[in-house]
């Protein structure tokens, strides 16, 4: 189904990278760009969460503010509007950023450090979902201090990602939990990763019926998740940043370190 022999010709990819100013100073753990905007936010562990705004002509890049948690913050993500973040702590706290007055106030707790943060933005509701080492998976009406629904999960949450109308929860144990959000989160069922190493973090492809997991060998593994029937249908087997195109139907795969880039459609014998 993949190879990986071949590579991008043209110029260094890199050689236009501009670098985010007034950085964090650890590791960041997650990285997304607004939906409704030309906003990033990062968060750290270094227990600060960053926002910039990017211009396409220059490019221009300027800082626009942070906010602080009292421990590492582990994730983070967008509000559909654009205009609030979440993030997740080891403080155990999950918090609400309103970029626009620039407050920012605690919306959840776990009794762990809370690693997941998602968005759920479905037709007749919205929360935030929020995943723990406690071995909880929490759900929030931001009108309430109390979760509104809740489940056990059989090991610490070590990520998720929500397309609606799924959720997936990838945990310790190196299993996936799927979630119907259709008229509130209902559990389906638990499929094994298929992999040999822990898992990291997951992508769901809807379109494609696929979820990618990133182990922490920094190998890619592909799950075809038609029926929810896990059947792992191939590798990358590669130190890389990838990213899931479904509109386009191929995963697009940086190498670390060096200035190949490599695009993998799915269901093809070669690199595009």
């Amino acid at each position: 189904m993949f190879t990986n022999t071949a590579t991008v010709s043209g110029a260094n990819p890199l050689k236009d990278d501009v670098e985010l100013p007034n950085g964090p100073s650890d590791s960041v753990s997650h990285v997304e760009f607004s939906p409704a905007s030309n906003h990033i936010v990062a968060s750290s562990w270094d227990g600060t969460v960053r926002c910039w705004n990017i211009q396409n002509t220059a490019p221009q890049v300027s800082l626009l503010g942070q906010q602080t948690h009292d421990g590492p913050i582990l994730d983070c993500c967008w509000h559909t509007d654009g205009t609030k973040v979440f993030t997740g702590s080891a403080d155990k706290m999950a918090k609400i950023w309103d970029l626009q007055s620039n407050q920012c106030m605690a919306v959840a707790q776990h009794d762990g450090p809370i690693r997941t943060v998602n968005w759920i933005n479905a037709p007749s509701y919205q929360c935030l979902m929020t995943g723990g080492w406690d071995k909880t998976l929490k759900f929030w009406d931001m009108r309430s201090p109390t979760p509104a629904l809740g489940f056990q999960l059989p090991e610490r949450c070590y990520g998720a990602d929500v397309v609606f109308p799924w959720a997936v929860v990838i945990m310790a144990n190196r299993e996936v939990r799927c979630y119907q959000l259709a008229s509130q989160p209902t559990f389906v069922k638990t499929i094994p990763s298929g992999l040999k190493d822990q898992v990291q973090s997951a992508v769901l492809v809807v379109v494609l019926s696929l979820l990618v997991l990133t182990p922490s060998s920094g190998s890619v593994g592909l799950l075809h998740a038609t029926q929810w029937e896990a059947k792992v249908c191939g590798y990358l087997p590669r130190q890389a940043v990838w990213k899931a195109s479904g509109n386009c139907r191929r995963i697009h795969c940086w190498t670390s370190g060096n200035s190949t880039s490599r695009y993998f459609k799915v269901n093809a014998k070669q690199e595009v």
